[in-house]
């Protein structure tokens, strides 16, 4: 039983080392990617951005 109970708490350890990676990598793609869109976006709702870069 003892033998069970250590396997069992090396999967929990393991899964939250896991999940502490992870979650925050995650989010900072998740941030990431709405920081392309909002660029991508900004460009298209000024028609004149074409001509001003020029």
């Amino acid at each position: 039983m003892e033998e069970n109970d250590k396997e069992f708490m090396t999967i929990l350890k393991w899964a939250g080392v896991v999940a502490l990676v992870a979650v925050p990598l995650v989010l900072f793609l998740k941030k990431l990617k709405a920081q392309e869109i909002d660029e991508t976006t900004e460009d298209d709702a000024n028609i004149f951005a074409g001509e001003l870069e020029s």
